[in-house]
């Protein structure tokens, strides 16, 4: 049996949303929370493991350290601003079950492994970048040597274990819809540019562009772009779909999800051919002066019209290339220097409509 583990998305300021699975933490005027989705890949991959997101369900600190007692393993995705508290946290779950071993995980300390190390002795180890084989691996009982991607402090002295490769087959890992609908109550989840309820989800990882301002490719995911089967994907939504007959929309928060055109394609078409009668979104990126090659006419076209069942409607977020001034270098491959801009639109099938929002 491995170890029991607790996987969680810790209690923080009121009305921060900047945990597990947050691309932009930020406090906000209306309550809003993204899934913790980097978190239920393992937890769908251990035993007895539970997924804990604190804030959207209003667990306190008080409440988590109880919980905490009862799990032999605690997986805590931390965030630059959270950290501190999560130390604190770590700290009190630690005297109140000293036997417990707690693994730190997401983009602050993939950044800044031997600072956070030596910030919380508390912490055991951490897990650089992608996680999810490392966690499991430990919670069955492989030595911390043995595991890539790692950090610990031996001695005083902090050990960094080589990189772990990149997930190359992400058709292997479990469907996260499956451990919401085990851990998390849905209805808590609010986006307000989203339908409510809704639910989010994974069907690429990694994004080429060098964009300096996007988080995930630079600390966790990394730039090469991986994709998991339509078919994969496909399964996954005709499952959701029962699993939750009143989710109003479904999310697809890949950094970037029609980089390839044949791919696109053929995922809408199953979509369709599925008939599940969904209203589904994404991230695309889109320029305004000119479409990027990887949004071309046709997928879009494809994706706006066939995606879906007749009856369906289909609900895009979608987002431009972010840019800067021209005296600031970027290390994006498309230097535009067109005005940001965000947009989205409704529109039921076969009959589009486009309202602009800028």
């Amino acid at each position: 049996m491995p170890l029991k583990t607790l996987f969680l998305n810790p209690p923080s300021f009121e009305n921060f949303d900047g945990g597990a699975g947050s691309r932009w933490p930020a406090t906000r005027e209306i309550e809003s929370y993204w899934y913790p989705v980097w978190l239920a890949y393992p937890a769908g991959m251990l035993e007895g493991a539970r997924l804990l997101d604190a804030p959207p369900h209003h667990v306190s600190g008080a409440e988590t350290i109880e919980i905490a007692k009862e799990y032999e393993f605690l997986v805590l995705f931390t965030s630059t601003p959270g950290f501190p508290g999560d130390i604190l946290l770590s700290r009190a779950i630690k005297q109140a079950n000293p036997k417990i071993k707690i693994a730190f995980v997401g983009p602050h300390v993939s950044v800044l492994p031997e600072k956070s190390l030596r910030d919380c002795p508390e912490i055991d180890f951490i897990c650089r970048k992608e996680f999810d084989y490392a966690i499991v691996d430990y919670a069955k009982g492989k030595p911390l040597a043995d595991i890539p991607g790692v950090s610990f402090l031996k001695d005083g002295t902090v050990v960094h274990n080589p990189d772990a490769p990149q997930i190359q087959d992400l058709d292997a890992l479990p469907h996260v819809t499956e451990v919401y609908k085990r851990d998390l109550d849905v209805t808590k989840y609010n986006v307000p540019f989203l339908l409510n309820p809704y639910v989010s989800l994974y069907t690429t990882r990694g994004c080429p562009a060098q964009c300096t301002f996007c988080l995930w490719p630079q600390t966790l995911s990394g730039h090469p772009w991986r994709k998991r089967s339509s078919d994969d994907v496909a399964a996954e939504m005709a499952k959701a779909k029962q699993l939750w007959p009143e989710v109003k929309e479904f999310f697809f928060d890949d950094d970037t999800f029609n980089i390839q055109k044949a791919r696109t394609i053929e995922l809408c078409t199953k979509l369709k051919s599925s008939a599940m009668n969904l209203a589904t979104s994404r991230f695309l990126k889109i320029s305004r002066k000119a479409r990027p090659s990887n949004a071309p006419a046709s997928s879009l076209k494809t994706a706006t019209s066939s995606a879906w069942s007749s009856t369906a409607t289909s609900s895009w977020a979608c987002r431009a290339r972010r840019t800067r001034p021209s005296t600031i270098p970027s290390r994006s491959p498309r230097n535009s220097t067109s005005k940001p801009f965000r947009f989205r639109w409704r529109m039921p099938i076969p009959a589009p409509s486009c309202t602009t929002m800028r």
